[in-house]
């Protein structure tokens, strides 16, 4: 199908578009566009109920959402609704601070909204759970990047269920030293042999 959306040629530029779910056949407007520091993209999509009233949005993976841009199937909508562009300030693992509290963190997750808010979820400093992340507007964050962070990075531990902090390991770099020779060499001890 031509209208499904790859990770190679997603632009994020579809926010206020008609979309609809492969897999449920829930269709309406895109309303936000999640994406999480594990990789996931998640679009929203709000469809509307009885009387043309919106409904509760439902989020769905990026791969499984068909995006009407085409003018054709879009007349058969109301037209692309008005979004307010923003340009995210803060990348995905960077460390940020929040101007209300003075807590720093890393960025884990970023949801941008047609009404250009871009909403951050941030895990505090030695905090390992995501229930404990905070939800901070872009408004309300500055840059806590410095020089010896900036290797440093935020994973997902799904065995454990936490986020964990990386930094690169210099013998990682490293080449393996390359085994030589075959099968590891057996001696047998006659004392034991029958």
């Amino acid at each position: 199908m031509s209208n499904v959306v790859t990770k190679e040629d997603f632009d994020f530029d579809v926010l206020g578009l008609q979309g609809r779910d492969l897999v449920s056949g829930t269709r309406g407007t895109i309303t936000s566009i999640t994406e999480s520091r594990s990789g996931s993209i998640q679009i929203a999509i709000e469809p509307k109920g009885f009387f043309g009233r919106p409904i509760d949005t439902f989020s769905y993976d990026f791969q499984q959402v068909e995006v009407f841009k085409e003018k054709s199937i879009q007349s058969r909508f109301k037209s692309r609704l008005p979004v307010i562009k923003t340009k995210p300030a803060f990348k995905l693992g960077e460390r940020v601070k929040d101007l209300v509290s003075d807590a720093t963190g890393f960025v884990i997750r970023r949801t941008t909204y047609m009404n250009g808010c871009i909403l951050y979820t941030v895990l505090p400093d030695g905090e390992k759970k995501i229930a404990e992340a905070l939800h901070i507007f872009q408004p309300l964050l500055e840059s806590a990047q410095s020089d010896s962070d900036k290797d440093l990075t935020v994973g997902w531990d799904a065995l454990n269920e936490e986020v964990v902090e990386t930094a690169p390991d210099e013998s990682e770099t490293k080449p393996a030293k390359a085994r030589t020779g075959g099968p590891a060499e057996r001696s047998i001890n006659s004392s034991s042999a029958l």
